[in-house]
């Protein structure tokens, strides 16, 4: 019956031994001592009984504590975890796994069950406390490289704070592209990405610091966490794609996670912005006439216009292609100027010549605000889905 309520072979050693040696004594050949042999087995038997209910009682008291102290343990680990700025889906999985853990406590009733929870305890506490070595060597790792940094920089305060700023731009627009592509389908290393920001936010508000110690800890972790999220971006990139950055006005065409083509571009105006999103060449054309879709007389209106080739990517009008009539300023603040288009993305002829070639009807155009800040605020910008439908508004065609 013990067995059955999940008390071992070991747990009931002491007992099965002694009740083994009770059911091997042999009665005595003299009758007249027989009265006493029995009566000495059924003391021993019941002297068994209270022993065995005092060993259940003192099992099942440890198995209790034991899950109860495992639970504390690993709610420490985590907490050791937090304190060393682990990510936070690391943090995450992790306290569910507690809280799972912690819920399974207080519904176990039998022996098995608060040994299962004890288990399960020690195994979140030792994953948390592997995660916590592997965050101390991070960190020493980074305060290495700050020491680097303090030494290359002289130290000098407001190298160290461009340092840290430009990784910190960085690290966030690539994780923005992989925040967008994970929008219409899952990105292959969004896990890796999603970790290396979190670490990479964890440190973002002490770039600045007027410490010159604490933002050189700052900028060298951002530096590697932006490094790393580049490096999972670029694993994780489909066979093709195109990124463009609109604060930055440039195009980087990627084929296997390496660099193919890279030039400045020019987006739309101010007053007829390209859209931003996770997008993809919905169709080619070559060549093309561009029709302006307002009258004559509205600011907007253009005459029509012969483009050689178009990368089509909304179904509102806009598209890569090539401006003959503008012979020169790409770049940022080209969208400002008198060349900037009406929604499309001007492309210089040579560099969409190759984009026409090389891409293929369904690769890739992540167009992303890229100005530097959180994810979240460059995810809210998105205008478009994936089949280039605008998200809110009727989507007027647009055009050159």
């Amino acid at each position: 019956m013990a067995a059955g309520q999940g008390y071992t072979i070991t747990d009931l050693r002491p007992i099965t031994t002694r009740l083994k040696a009770v059911d091997s004594a042999r009665e005595p050949w003299w009758i007249p001592g027989r009265s006493g042999f029995y009566e000495h087995e059924a003391g021993a038997v019941g002297q068994l009984r209270r022993d065995l209910k005092t060993l259940k009682l003192k099992l099942f008291t440890d198995a209790q504590s034991s899950a109860a102290q495992h639970i504390g343990s690993a709610g420490a680990a985590i907490d050791e975890d937090r304190r060393l700025a682990a990510a936070d889906p690391d943090l995450e999985a992790l306290q569910r796994r507690l809280k799972d853990v912690t819920m399974a406590q207080g519904s176990a009733r039998t022996l098995s069950d608060f040994r299962t929870v004890g288990n399960q305890a020690f195994v979140v506490a030792g994953d948390a406390g592997m995660l916590a070595i592997q965050l101390n060597q991070e960190n020493t790792e980074i305060q290495t490289a700050a020491a680097g940094l303090l030494a290359q920089t002289g130290p000098n305060l407001d190298a160290i704070h461009k340092a840290g700023s430009d990784a910190l731009a960085a690290g966030r627009n690539e994780a923005t592209i992989a925040a967008y592509m994970n929008k219409p389908r899952p990105f292959n290393n969004v896990g890796e990405v999603n970790r290396a920001y979190s670490r990479l936010e964890k440190f973002a508000g002490q770039v600045g610091s007027s410490d010159v110690n604490q933002a050189a800890t700052a900028a060298a972790a951002v530096e590697r966490f932006a490094g790393e999220i580049h490096s999972a971006l670029m694993t994780g990139l489909p066979g093709k794609a195109i990124l463009i950055s609109y604060a930055g006005q440039e195009l980087w065409a990627y084929q296997d996670g390496k660099l193919v083509q890279n030039t400045l571009v020019t987006t739309g105006r101010p007053a007829l912005p390209t859209d931003v999103g996770p997008m993809k060449v919905l169709s080619k054309s070559s060549p093309w006439t561009m029709h302006s879709p307002w009258p004559p007389g509205s600011p907007a209106w253009y005459p029509d216009t012969v483009v050689q080739m178009v990368l089509w990517f909304t179904n509102t009008g806009e598209g890569l292609h090539d401006a003959y009539w503008q012979s020169c300023c790409w770049g940022p603040g080209s969208q400002y100027g008198p060349s900037a288009s009406h929604g499309c993305i001007h492309v210089p002829f040579g560099n969409e010549q190759f984009l026409f070639r090389w891409a293929d009807v369904g690769t890739p155009v992540i167009v992303y605000p890229g100005d530097g800040t959180p994810v979240s605020s460059q995810v809210n910008q998105i205008s478009t889905d994936d089949q280039g439908n605008p998200l809110s508004g009727p989507g007027a065609p647009k055009g050159i």
